[in-house]
């Protein structure tokens, strides 16, 4: 399982290793007023922040979070 404790701070992708400068905040407007996920342009894979203290805004970014590494998943 990844740790996904303060991704906003991590270096490198979690899935592959990207450095930070691949990573993209998304921020979607309505649920949350700054980065609600990350994504790696390297891999297409997606992360979240940890909103275990705010548990709609968790289940929100995970679903886009899921969203995107399905469509990743599926790319050749």
């Amino acid at each position: 399982m990844l740790d996904m404790r303060h991704p906003e701070e991590r270096v490198m992708c979690p899935h592959c290793a990207a450095p930070r400068d691949k990573h993209l905040g998304h921020e979607v407007q309505g649920v949350y007023d700054g980065v609600l996920f990350w994504s790696c342009t390297s891999c297409g894979r997606a992360w979240s922040r940890d909103w275990s203290d705010r548990p709609r805004i968790q289940q929100i970014a995970d679903e886009y979070v899921r969203q995107l590494n399905d469509h990743a998943d599926a790319s050749p």
